[in-house]
């Protein structure tokens, strides 16, 4: 039902939308200057575009393996196939629900995470901390709901030379499973972007998250 490359690739097209957007406004600022909340915005509407239904913010479903959990109630973006509405998440349904409504184990739950090797106000000194800090902090999010099926952890790294970038994503993997994180294999996509803040690529990095 979900194929990671279709989703790589609609993020991907939406992605290069944006940033061809920005070129023909001659804007100041360029894609890597978009704060983490606008960059999920950015994801969500290039999966809308595509035909996904795309959801914001939306809360874990509760369940007795979750009860006195820690973890963050909200996910950065659930995906449904053909533009359906989600199932929203109440012990019981009512007369308002949408007939054709998908249930959040049928639905694709990603949590988004941006890293920056250059930030507008220069050198991103927490690149390497947040590349691995906060990447293991979404999978551990996903990985604690285990009623839900579909789930990946969606990373965009933007940074000056894409040879460097993809030689971290094989680190970064490498680092994951040494440490016993539930990750696949990322399926990877890449675009040149305009030098506004010394980054001059993207790579859109799609891990499955067991």
């Amino acid at each position: 039902m979900w194929l990671h490359a279709e989703i790589a690739e609609a993020i991907t097209r939406g992605f290069q939308q944006e940033v061809d957007r920005l070129r023909l406004e001659q804007a100041i600022n360029g894609i890597d200057s978009i704060d983490n909340h606008d960059m999920v915005r950015l994801v969500a509407s290039s999966a809308a575009t595509d035909g996904f239904g795309a959801w914001e913010s939306v809360r874990f479903p509760r369940d007795d393996e979750h009860a006195g959990s820690s973890r963050p109630g909200r996910c950065d973006l659930v995906l449904t196939p053909d533009g359906l509405p989600l199932e929203q998440s109440r012990s019981e349904p009512t007369l308002f629900d949408p007939a054709e409504a998908v249930q959040p184990e049928a639905a694709f739950w990603l949590e988004c995470v941006t890293i920056r090797q250059f930030k507008p106000e220069g050198p991103n000194h927490a690149y390497t901390r947040q590349f691995l800090k906060d990447t293991r902090g979404a999978i551990e999010r996903l990985a604690c709901a285990r009623r839900l099926v579909h789930k990946a952890v969606l990373i965009i790294v933007l940074g000056s030379d894409l040879s460097v970038l993809e030689s971290d994503a094989g680190t970064w993997v490498k680092v994951m499973v040494d440490e016993g994180l539930p990750i696949g294999h990322p399926v990877t996509r890449a675009i040149e972007i305009p030098d506004s803040i010394g980054n001059t690529a993207a790579l859109i990095m799609l891990a499955a998250v067991g």
